[in-house]
């Protein structure tokens, strides 16, 4: 989701007007301001394309935090929060949501969300299925496309969609259970948010629509 992230933060950047400061904070492994408050375009873009990478974690109540804390250093006024994420947290997180939410309402920012929960869920009930459409190889079109002469020839015919697959792992689907029950109460916060501060959410149903809305 790296690319689609970025790709979604770009054209938000790039509508902005450009008075507008903006800063930059990235959640996984830890959280991360990437880019304090700058009217810089270039700069934000540059952050975006080569600062921006994935995690095994998701510390979603300290990314708000920290979020908060940075319009402390922001103008007092038309402050807006845009999170790009399902608010999914990790379960080694143990900070208290209502203290969290009452950082951000002290800050005074509006709140926008824009979930990847409706598309996520589709994507879960499918892995979650025993048997399946196998669609193609789990492994990224990059590194499929970056291999050369007849064994790149043969990574893209195994790269390509059939076949079924049948999952003998129960474990695999207990944790996709966990993550989709996890998706259903962080959509119920991420709505929370957004109603209370003034702000909107976004549910796309598709993938593309994210970029496109």
């Amino acid at each position: 989701r790296v690319r689609l992230t970025r790709e979604i933060a770009r054209k938000l950047v790039s509508t902005l007007d450009a008075a507008n400061e903006v800063s930059i904070i990235q959640f996984n492994n830890k959280v991360e301001t990437l880019q304090g408050w700058t009217i810089d375009r270039e700069a934000l873009f540059h952050v975006l394309d080569t600062k921006l990478h994935s995690g095994k974690r998701a510390r979603f109540f300290d990314a708000l935090i920290a979020a908060a804390a940075q319009f402390r250093d922001s103008p007092q006024s038309n402050r807006h929060l845009v999170m790009i994420t399902d608010g999914v947290q990790s379960p080694v997180e143990r900070v208290d949501q209502e203290f969290v939410f009452g950082q951000l309402q002290t800050s005074n920012a509006v709140v926008h969300v824009i979930s990847y929960t409706n598309v996520s869920r589709q994507t879960m009930e499918q892995q979650a299925r025993r048997k399946r459409n196998r669609d193609k190889s789990i492994v990224p079109d990059d590194a499929v496309n970056s291999v050369s002469g007849p064994e790149g020839s043969v990574s893209r015919r195994a790269h390509e969609p059939g076949g079924i697959i049948i999952d003998l792992d129960p474990e695999r689907r207990k944790r996709i259970k966990e993550y989709q029950e996890a998706m259903r109460v962080s959509e119920r916060q991420l709505a929370r948010l957004s109603e209370e501060s003034g702000g909107r959410m976004w549910l796309p149903e598709f993938f593309e629509a994210m970029v496109a809305d």
